[in-house]
Order: structure tokens, then sequence, then C-alpha cells
């Protein structure tokens, strides 16, 4: 019989249960399915899309200036035998839209559903918080960023941005923009979806 943590209540302990369900999803069947729909993964591989998931997310996590050879020894935990050389050229526009689609979801995961029982805002239809941030990329991707459309000027840069009605708790992002582009805008790149896989081609 499971038991509840005495920090939590019966409910907060049965969320939890179904985030633990929901991230083994994502990181692995839900990883599979991206990574064939992206292109990362194309025949038969040793990395696959769940082994490159878990371990960029987790050795990043354990170490933010993780090194492919730091990578590595993350996916030997796996018991996936590859060289950091190996890791290194699976780094390709089709591996970050992967991660793409495993972000869109965790995010929406985490946030969607927790809504804010405020008696002043149930007079509203929806209560909207928007907030973002600029990304200063490496001078190689200002090629990729002008072909999005991005008119990057000087650094290569992108703005990601989120919105969330506080009155359903739902979760609209997160979305890419022209960092140069002004917040209130909330303009998303056109090509944005598919343009990394396109690009690549």
């Amino acid at each position: 019989m499971k038991t509840v943590s005495p920090a939590l209540t019966p409910m907060q302990d049965q969320q939890l249960g179904e985030i633990e369900t929901h991230v083994q999803s994502l990181f692995h069947e839900k990883a599979e399915q991206w990574a064939r729909s992206t292109g990362f993964v194309q025949r038969a591989s040793k990395i696959s899309g769940s082994a490159f998931a878990q371990a960029l997310v987790f050795g990043f996590l354990n170490q933010p200036e993780a090194s492919y050879t730091d990578l590595q020894q993350t996916m030997e935990l796996q018991r996936v035998h590859v060289s950091p050389q190996a890791i290194e050229e699976r780094m390709t526009p089709q591996a970050a839209a992967l991660m793409g689609r495993l972000l869109e979801e965790m995010v929406a995961m985490v946030v969607s559903g927790q809504e804010c029982h405020i008696p002043v805002l149930e007079s509203f239809n929806g209560v909207y918080l928007q907030d973002g941030t600029v990304l200063t990329l490496p001078d190689e991707f200002a090629g990729l960023l002008a072909w999005l459309g991005c008119e990057t000027g000087g650094e290569a840069g992108l703005r990601v941005q989120l919105r969330i009605n506080w009155s359903n708790g739902k979760l609209t992002g997160p979305w890419l923009q022209d960092a140069r582009a002004s917040e209130n805008t909330g303009r998303q790149l056109s090509k944005t979806r598919h343009c990394l896989r396109e690009h690549s081609m």
C-alpha cells in the first residue's frame, strides 16, 4: 500500500504521482515519438531520442557547464556506450527541435491547471500574465535567425515568451520572437515550429 508523505495532503500526493507518470512518458515514449517526427532519429542508433533527452536534461541539471565527456558519462548511466564525439555530432537542428517539443510539454505540464481562485478575477473572462527573456546566442546562429526573419543587428539572439491565464491556469507558449521586437507585440516567428528541420535539409 502506498504511504502518503506526512508533508503532503492526499490530493497533493496524487498530483505528484500523476506528474511522475507524465515525466516518465515524456522521457521515454514521447521522446522516441518526437525523435522520429523531428528527424533526429532516421535509422537505428545507440543514441535514441529518450537517451539523448535524458542525457541533456539531467546532465546539465547536474552540471550546467557540462562537457561532451560529462554528457557521455550521463549516457553511460543509461547503459548507452558512445564517445563524446558521437554526442557532439548529434547536436543538430533536429536535436534542437526534439528538445523544443520536450520543453513545451514540460512547461505546460507544470503550469497548466493551476487555477487562481481570487474573487476579483472571476468577473473577467481571463486575466493574463505574459513575460519573456532574451537569450544571446553564438554568432554562428545569425544566419539561421536571419532565415527565420529576425533582424539580429549585432549579436544573435531570440526572445522566449510565455503567457498564462490566471483564471484557468492555461498556458500559451513558450514561443520565440525576434530579440529586438517589443515584448508587447507577442508576435511569434512564423517559421518557428518547423524551421529547424527545414533549414537542415
